[in-house]
């Protein structure tokens, strides 16, 4: 591999440099170098990578906006990057790892995270597609938060033994196209979308405030789990082993809808046994932002 393609492939997939996404899930803190990017696309160390910086005046800013279309549903890729494309910027589909997609959009220079959001967020709305996966997600961050990261394209991209994680070409309407090696994708000149558009798509989308969420402070989260229906409180106890994070996120939206306020909803995430995010430096934004969303 080319030392040239891994830095091209580096100064795409830039974002912070103090930490990065593992494979399995979770943050790494270690510096993000040029070896870190080469390990990946030889598949000894596959990452994701935290798009948004921090300024010295904890501005937040990103290199690139990526959707993340899980639903297995082509047509929603296809609408999507359709979409995006007729706003006159630059998608670039990649099949992620499991069944679905991810769309990407690249700038030359830095924009504020919340430009790139908002910008994904009017694709979204163009076709009536919920806007739940648009990174960033965050608009913002304290600097020691790290919001989202997503997994990079062509881990053992060198390799090309696999249609999974790579860009595609030629798609359309009745399919995503055929695979394009890690080689020739990245030698082409035609990666960036235009600054200017993304501003002005951005400055048409109203981001309605998120409510603010008072922690109870001293509130014994096992005597409101008490008060939850009784199939939730077995969740409560013991979880979902498989998938956390969706059971996280449908146990808050259920709570929603029964009339639950926020602080309490937060309470009885944070509390449960089972909370993979009370351990990380961040975890309480991740929990917040997923109350915030269900109340959204």
């Amino acid at each position: 591999m080319r030392n040239i393609d891994i830095i091209r492939f580096a100064n795409l997939f830039t974002g912070r440099t103090d930490a990065y996404g593992s494979d399995s899930g979770g943050a790494i803190w270690a510096p993000v170098t040029l070896d870190t990017y080469e390990n990946h696309l030889n598949g000894i160390e596959p990452i994701g990578i935290y798009p948004i910086k921090h300024d010295a005046d904890n501005k937040l800013w990103v290199r690139w906006g990526c959707c993340d279309i899980d639903t297995g549903d082509w047509q929603e890729a296809f609408m999507l990057a359709s979409a995006l494309s007729g706003m006159g910027l630059t998608p670039h589909i990649e099949r992620s790892r499991s069944k679905g997609w991810h769309i990407w959009i690249f700038v030359a220079v830095p924009v504020e995270a919340w430009e790139m959001r908002r910008c994904l967020k009017v694709a979204y709305a163009a076709i009536d597609l919920p806007a739940r996966e648009a990174n960033p997600k965050s608009e913002q961050l304290r600097p020691n938060q790290l919001g989202n990261y997503v997994r990079l394209p062509y881990k053992s991209g060198v390799l090309f033994d696999s249609e999974r994680q790579t860009m595609t070409e030629g798609w359309g309407r009745h399919g995503d196209g055929t695979p394009v090696p890690f080689a020739k994708w990245i030698e082409q000149d035609n990666h960036y979308s235009p600054i200017d558009t993304i501003k002005r798509w951005a400055a048409k989308w109203y981001e309605r405030p998120r409510r603010l969420i008072e922690i109870k402070v001293g509130e014994e989260a096992d005597k409101l789990a008490a008060t939850l229906p009784a199939t939730w409180q077995t969740t409560w106890r013991e979880g979902n082993v498989r998938d956390r994070s969706a059971t996280f996120v449908a146990m808050a939206y259920d709570l929603a809808k029964r009339g639950w306020q926020p602080s309490d909803v937060f309470t009885i995430l944070w509390g449960c046994p089972w909370n993979k995010y009370r351990d990380r430096v961040d975890g309480e934004h991740y929990v917040r932002d997923i109350v915030e969303r269900a109340f959204g």
